[in-house]
């Protein structure tokens, strides 16, 4: 994961567990007396609240359930945005020479790198690439993006036999294999200028 994803995340869960934090002291002050009785004996929600609900009752909660779903979805996409999956690489060393040195290189930046290599292309609209495996001997999984009108074999060539053979002599690797998706996209409209 990167600094940024990692400092945003530390943000965002650092407001949230204070905010819990904070509305969980002023329920417990509350119904231990410490705020007065006049708080402890009340009801914890104002009239005008519990009365709105009661007014509005037919789409009310329908509109919390579906609020409800929609911050579960959108935690679970957090979550599972957090987790690696099961081969894909981090980050991996590259050795610098027979001195024992080595640089590490974050797999997600390679990955950025050899993407916009194979975007260079003019027939390419985009490309996403993806690590996996083992640093030493890794599988590359390309998907890229072809305008319709493109020469396939011009594409193919290039990706095959330059830009992931970079790689390959950049990151060092023994073998690379990968795996090439194309997937045709609009080709881009004219100017008539």
């Amino acid at each position: 994961m990167s600094g940024d994803v990692d400092r945003i995340n530390r943000y965002v869960l650092s407001s949230l567990g204070f905010v819990l934090i904070v509305i969980g002291g002023y329920g417990l002050a509350r119904s231990f007396g410490s705020l007065g009785d006049r708080y402890s004996t009340g009801a914890f929600l104002s009239t005008n609240v519990t009365s709105f609900v009661a007014r509005n009752s037919e789409w009310f909660w329908v509109v919390a359930a579906l609020a409800a779903l929609l911050v579960g979805y959108l935690a679970w996409r957090w979550l599972a945005s957090q987790i690696p999956t099961p081969n894909s690489l981090g980050q991996f060393e590259l050795n610098s020479d027979d001195s024992g040195g080595f640089t590490r290189v974050r797999a997600r930046a390679a990955a950025n790198g050899l993407a916009r290599d194979i975007a260079r292309h003019d027939a390419v609209r985009a490309a996403r690439v993806k690590l996996i495996a083992d640093a030493r001997s890794p599988e590359v999984e390309v998907k890229v993006d072809v305008y319709e009108n493109a020469d396939f074999v011009s594409v193919r060539a290039y990706v095959e036999d330059e830009a992931l053979e970079r790689f390959q002599r950049m990151i060092d690797a023994v073998d690379l294999r990968a795996s090439i998706e194309f997937n045709l996209s609009e080709a881009p409209a004219r100017s008539l200028a």
